[in-house]
């Protein structure tokens, strides 16, 4: 499954990767060379990127990463409600 998402801004491509090997899961930015980065760049003329479209970026990625919560929450529910009532059965 791919776990990326790519958000244009500008003239530029950012990458959204979801690493899951590492514990906690957490999202990686990526630009077009590979490079890690921390967040999203600065707005910029050269780039004809504009505040709106940061703007957009980041809400997109907040949504994401508090629906990537949301769901670890309930898998963890169900995992444990799982063992739970396996080990009462036995």
């Amino acid at each position: 499954m791919d776990r990326t998402k790519i958000f244009n801004y500008g003239e530029k491509k950012i990458k959204a990767v979801l690493e899951i090997e590492e514990e906690p899961q957490k999202i990686l930015l990526c630009d077009e060379a590979g490079r890690t980065m921390r967040s999203f760049p600065r707005t910029n003329k050269k780039r004809n990127s504009s505040n709106g479209e940061l703007e957009k970026c980041k809400k997109e990625l907040k949504y994401i990463k508090k629906q990537l919560r949301a769901i670890s929450l309930v898998q963890n529910d169900s995992l444990l409600k799982s063992f739970y009532s396996k080990k009462m059965g036995n």
